[in-house]
């Protein structure tokens, strides 16, 4: 991801598991942040041709991971064109994903996990007025289902060969 206005920055991001692609083209479209579904609920007029922020401020990892799994499927309804979200997790810069799921009859749109720092640099220019654009590519795409394996190896240290480390 790209912020593109009303200045330049990359926004590292992870895609959450099971999320669509953009396409080729990419999508940019304006940001609109909100903390949670309620507020999601009460400005969905706005959501139209968006893309959706869920920044919630963090409780704990059961409530927080909820805005994961079905933050896209809640943003699509609203008429998002993407949806991020801030992650589970504690900044230092990194994003932190997991799967998330798609409603019955609801648009697939992409949807990723930012860093905690980027989704606040969001925020913040939004409590601005500043109206964030991000341009979003993501090549995600499901593949049919095919076989797979679990590689072991064993590795004995010099000093203590007799320990186990898994």
């Amino acid at each position: 991801a790209r912020l593109v206005s009303p200045v330049e920055a990359e926004l590292p991001l992870l895609g959450l598991g099971r999320s669509v692609g953009t396409g080729p083209e990419g999508i940019e479209a304006e940001v609109m942040v909100v903390r949670d579904f309620d507020e999601l609920a009460a400005r969905a007029a706005e959501a139209p041709g968006k893309i959706v922020l869920f920044d919630p401020p963090w409780e704990n990892y059961g409530v927080n991971v909820k805005y994961r799994s079905q933050g896209a499927s809640a943003a699509a309804k609203a008429g998002a064109v993407a949806c991020l979200i801030r992650p589970a997790g504690f900044g230092q810069n990194a994003p932190h994903t997991g799967v998330m799921h798609y409603d019955e009859g609801v648009a697939r749109i992409p949807a990723a996990a930012l860093t905690v720092e980027g989704a606040a640099r969001l925020r913040r220019l939004c409590e601005r007025g500043r109206q964030p654009r991000v341009r979003l590519m993501m090549e995600a795409r499901t593949l049919d289902d095919g076989p797979c394996a679990n590689v072991f190896g064993e590795l004995r240290g010099r000093e203590h060969p007799e320990e186990i480390v898994l």
